[in-house]
């Protein structure tokens, strides 16, 4: 007597299977592969760019000076260095809306936190008299660049921060003397 195996041998497709069927799910693995492939670009492509750390960038770290603590949009100033005003632009705009410098040489660091691919930071004289207007400085921070830092070395007066394309985004400075 025969005795049948449990395993299938015959490899034969099952009954009403094609050729053209049994292709389908190959191509269809073979395209979500793909898929996945292109996702897995994008999201790299997006994100930050990140890089090994390397024995000279510890040795530049540990050679930073350490930074005071932020208090109202300003660092103290070190000695008879500059002081640093921070300002964050958001999407509601500049924050704070009003910075005041003892000094007129100051440090002025932007962050962008808008989202904005393009944004356009213009720092112009304002209040009365003959400069009244005139662009001290203007940046363009394109997609990706999330801040700016540059030093100033202002006359005492009335200065506006603005961002060109959101007339109502606005930050005062005020220089003393």
């Amino acid at each position: 007597m025969k005795r049948k195996s449990a395993y299938r041998t015959n490899l034969s497709a099952p009954k009403g299977c094609t050729l053209r069927n049994r292709a389908v799910v190959p191509a269809l693995v073979a395209m979500l592969a793909g898929v996945l492939v292109c996702i897995v670009i994008q999201v790299r492509a997006s994100g930050p760019k990140r890089r090994l750390a390397t024995i000279s960038d510890a040795r530049e770290e540990s050679t930073k000076p350490v930074l005071p603590p932020v208090v109202n949009g300003s660092l103290a100033p070190q000695d008879d260095g500059p002081s640093v005003k921070l300002v964050t632009l958001g999407p509601g705009g500049f924050e704070p809306r009003e910075l005041a410098s003892s000094k007129s040489r100051f440090i002025l660091m932007i962050d962008n936190l808008t989202g904005l691919d393009d944004i356009l930071v213009q720092l112009s004289r304002s209040g009365a008299g003959s400069a009244q207007g005139s662009r001290v400085h203007e940046v363009r921070m394109r997609s990706g660049r999330t801040n700016w830092t540059d030093s100033f070395d202002l006359d005492p007066g009335e200065y506006v921060l603005t961002e060109a394309t959101h007339p109502g985004w606005d930050c005062k400075i005020t220089v003393k003397n």
